[in-house]
C-alpha cells in the first residue's frame, strides 16, 4: 500500500477576523451537510457548548469511513477516520511534518505565523500523544494540535500510526489572550475529546428527549 498523506484533503480558509471570531470555509467542500448531535462522531467530556456546528461532505472520498469537521468561535476540529486496511504511517508523523503542516496553513501564512521544531510541544492524553504549537504576533495567535490514533496493525511493511486523525486550528485577536491562553484551550479541547463513533453524543441526545 502507497504511504497516506493527511495533507491529501488540501484546503484553504477563507477568514474574516471580526470581533475575535475567525471563520473557516473548506476550499474543496463538494457538498457541505450538517451532522445532527447524535450522529456525531466525536463527543466531548464534560461541557460542550463551545461547539456551533458539526459538519461533514459528500461524497467521502474512498479511503474514509468517516470526516467531521466541528466548528467552534475561532477554530475548527477536523476529524477523519480512515477504512479497514488503510493507516496513516511513520511519514505522516515527526517534528519536521508538523512543522511543514502548520508553516503551510494558509491563513496561518496570511497573518506572517510560523514556527521551527522548537515550538513544538509533546503532550499526551487518554488517546495517545500528540503536539502542540502556537505562534503570536501582534494581531493575535494561531495554533494547532494534531493526534493520531485507532488501529496500528501492519502495513505492508510500514510503519503505521493509526487510521483516526484529529486536528485543531485555532486563532483569536490579540485582546482575546496571549498564545498561552490558545495554548490551553487547544489542549482542553483535545484531552476531552473521544473518538468514540458518538456513543456519549448518543446518550446525551438520549436524555434530552
Amino acid at each position: 500500500m502507497s504511504q497516506l498523506k493527511y495533507s491529501r484533503f488540501i484546503f484553504s480558509f477563507l477568514a474574516v477576523m471580526l470581533f475575535g471570531i475567525l471563520f473557516y470555509v473548506p476550499a474543496d467542500a463538494a457538498e457541505r451537510i450538517n451532522v445532527e448531535y447524535k450522529h456525531s462522531e466525536v463527543s466531548f467530556i464534560g461541557d460542550d457548548s463551545f461547539v456551533t456546528g458539526r459538519y461533514t461532505t459528500k461524497p467521502l472520498p474512498d479511503d474514509h469511513i468517516w470526516e467531521e469537521m466541528i466548528h467552534f468561535t475561532g477554530g475548527i476540529m477536523r476529524y477523519y477516520e480512515l477504512r479497514p486496511g488503510y493507516f496513516y504511517t511513520g511519514g505522516n508523523q515527526g517534528k519536521h511534518v508538523f512543522v511543514r503542516s502548520f508553516n503551510n496553513v494558509p491563513f496561518f501564512k496570511k497573518k506572517g505565523h510560523s514556527i521551527s521544531e522548537t515550538d513544538i510541544i509533546e503532550l499526551s492524553n487518554e488517546t495517545g500523544d500528540y503536539y502542540l504549537a502556537s505562534s503570536e504576533n501582534e494581531d493575535g495567535s494561531c495554533g494547532l494540535a494534531k493526534q493520531f490514533s485507532g488501529d496500528t496493525g501492519t502495513s505492508d511493511g510500514l510503519y503505521p500510526v493509526g487510521t483516526k486523525l484529529a486536528s485543531v486550528y485555532f486563532c483569536r485577536s490579540k485582546s482575546w489572550g496571549s498564545k498561552f491562553k490558545l495554548n490551553k484551550f487547544i489542549q482542553d479541547i483535545m484531552d476531552r475529546a473521544r473518538y468514540d463513533e458518538g456513543k456519549l453524543n448518543k446518550m446525551r441526545a438520549a436524555g434530552r428527549k
